[in-house]
């Protein structure tokens, strides 16, 4: 039975090759007029001696970072980038788990219980020739037409032979595909596109975690996906050594090997590998039917000048939703503005109290203490009339309470005239009673019932965007 081989040696650049026919197996015929000498390539100039031995020692040991010029070794790391070396190494070792599991399915096959077969049966000639063909050949119609060729000749066989022979060809294109994954760019490409549009069809799927104005406003929207992708197998290296296995995104996230929310700045981040999402244009936009509910104090926030950005109503609403959930990350972090600088620049003298300082000078404030010297007392540049500071623009926690505040005014507006209309109505609906009245009761009654009724509605609490009263 023919083996699925990966051959390094037939190609130059180091990629694996399938060869074509076994090349070992020919027959070596002295040379004649039929069969000219082989012509003997000389390499156009010999290889250092020291490079023909460095081979032997394959693959090669890390390069000490130590032995490399710093600044060469510091750009690179602040550029996030990797020795050569760790790439190479990582690869080959991917390179010996692919190789290692493609030898596993071989194995597979040889171990496939076999039928005494004629050498000379056309059959199993067509069957060989029809697999390897469709295995090999790089035209998608004629890989086509091979596999049913195949599937045509396996249905004629026995039975027992049938059953192997799907097992062959399943095994056979499982090494295929793990091949074609591995060492096609454009199939690398597509994976890595599929994992990425997988973790963000996951991460869609997540319950939020809502900020505070989030969950007041009432907002929090499920989305659906399609889940197509989540299905599709990919190739993980796991282990040490590394062997490879298949599996499909959603086992690779019960696994841990997927969306493990790495820190911002990790130069594994998942969030890095993310797809920007294509912006709707502003026809489709305009078309797309809104069923965003902007309550009614929102009037009177849009007539306030906290510059919002926005053409209509529903824009505006949007940038105050931003603007309210990133003005309360930013004060859940603690982002503080960073203190001034206020160290200023001496020039080298020996009144300074230190050596380095006196030969050198440098960045520093002089202190006006006991403990300080004559020098630093004196100095003029530490010890001026502090300059007038700028008002600043407030922070983030100034601005949020200025936008909470104005929300709070406006909600407090609509309950007053919520209020109003209910009393309004109340009364209207007191007098309507009144005058169809049959007389029963008395009008002391139904005034004390009228003013039991304002009671209540007026000795409501406040006003609450999402609970009412």
């Amino acid at each position: 039975m023919d083996s699925f081989e990966l051959n390094l040696i037939e190609s130059s650049n180091g990629r694996f090759a399938l060869p074509a026919n076994n090349r070992g197996d020919e027959a070596r015929t002295e040379a004649g007029p039929s069969n000219p000498p082989e012509e003997t390539i000389q390499p156009r100039r010999l290889l250092p001696t020291e490079f023909i031995s460095g081979l032997s020692d394959f693959p090669p040991k890390l390069f000490p970072k130590t032995d490399l010029d710093y600044e060469v070794v510091k750009d690179s790391c602040a550029r996030g980038l990797l020795d050569i070396e760790e790439i190479t190494d990582l690869h080959i070792k991917q390179s010996n788990a692919v190789r290692d599991r493609i030898q596993e399915i071989n194995d597979e096959r040889q171990a496939l219980p076999t039928v005494e077969e004629d050498e000379n049966d056309e059959t199993h000639k067509l069957l060989k020739l029809y697999q390897q063909v469709s295995l090999q050949v790089k035209d998608t119609s004629a890989q086509t037409f091979a596999k049913e060729k195949v599937k045509a000749i396996e249905k004629k066989l026995p039975q027992d032979r049938k059953v192997n022979a799907e097992k062959n060809q399943k095994l056979l294109e499982e090494a295929q595909e793990i091949y074609y994954k591995f060492m096609d760019v454009e199939a690398c490409e597509n994976q890595r596109t599929a994992q990425r549009r997988a973790a963000e069809i996951v991460r869609s799927q997540r319950k939020p975690v809502l900020t505070k104005a989030e969950r007041l406003l009432g907002l929090g929207e499920s989305s659906t996906s399609d889940r197509t992708f989540l299905q599709e197998k990919h190739l993980y290296f796991t282990g040490s050594p590394l062997k490879l296995s298949t599996m499909s995104f959603e086992d690779a996230v019960f696994a841990g090997m997927e969306l493990d929310d790495e820190p911002q700045g990790s130069a594994s981040n998942q969030s890095q590998n993310r797809i920007p999402r294509a912006s709707m244009s502003s026809d489709s936009a305009q078309s797309a039917p809104s069923n965003l509910h902007i309550p009614d104090w929102f009037a009177h926030i849009d007539q306030l000048d906290l510059q919002l950005v926005g053409d209509d109503t529903e824009a505006r609403w949007k940038h105050l939703l931003n603007l309210m959930g990133t003005l309360e990350k930013q004060v859940n972090q603690g982002e503080e503005k960073k203190k001034a600088w206020d160290k200023n620049w001496h020039e080298p003298s020996p009144h300074w109290r230190h050596p380095h300082q006196q030969r050198s000078g440098g960045w520093w404030k002089c202190g006006s203490g006991p403990d300080a010297t004559m020098a630093e007392k004196q100095c003029k540049l530490c010890h001026s009339e502090p300059p007038k500071q700028s008002t600043s623009a407030a922070g983030p926690k100034e601005r949020l309470d200025k936008i909470m505040d104005a929300v709070n005014e406006a909600m407090k507006i609509v309950a007053e005239k919520d209020k109003e209309e209910v009393l309004k109505r109340l009364r209207q609906e007191n007098k309507e009673s009144d005058e169809k009245a049959s007389g029963k009761g008395s009008k002391g009654q139904k005034d004390g019932m009228r003013k039991e009724d304002e009671e209540d509605v007026s000795g409501r609490g406040d006003y609450h965007l999402l609970r009412g009263y």
